[in-house]
């Protein structure tokens, strides 16, 4: 009956340790896992605050490039204009401005008639020509 009894204790002691060795395993796993999980969620967090930063970043190079392109849009359009081509849909208006300047001449006033001129001697200016 002793006998009978240490196997049965012997029994029970190496199913506790089984037992104990189980209950370790898995709270070092659990213990683990929540550890990866930290990582995972400040990984998460990390990533997160990164493309914030990079929408905010290309949201203002997205509207930079939109006003490059409607300048370069608006640039060949005036190009156009001055090489004659007639442009279909655009928002630009063209008028032609002609120097009218070079078949007019420039017509002075008489200096001598002036009332600031008149008391001045104009002999010496007789000799300049008039352009």
């Amino acid at each position: 009956m002793k006998d009978k009894l240490r196997s049965e204790i012997k029994d029970w002691k190496k199913k506790y340790e089984v037992e104990q060795s189980e209950c370790k395993f898995f709270h070092k796993s659990a213990l683990e896992q929540k550890r990866k999980n930290k990582l995972l969620k400040m990984s998460v967090k990390r990533l997160e605050k990164e493309y914030t930063i990079l929408r905010h970043k290309f949201k203002s190079t997205d509207e930079e490039l939109k006003l490059v392109n409607s300048l370069q849009e608006q640039i060949d359009a005036v190009k156009r204009a001055a090489m004659g081509e007639e442009e279909d849909d655009s928002d630009i208006f063209m008028t032609k401005i002609t120097n009218d300047a070079k078949k007019q001449e420039m017509k002075l006033p008489e200096l001598s008639n002036s009332r600031g001129m008149q008391g001045l001697d104009m002999s010496g200016l007789s000799d300049v020509k008039s352009v």
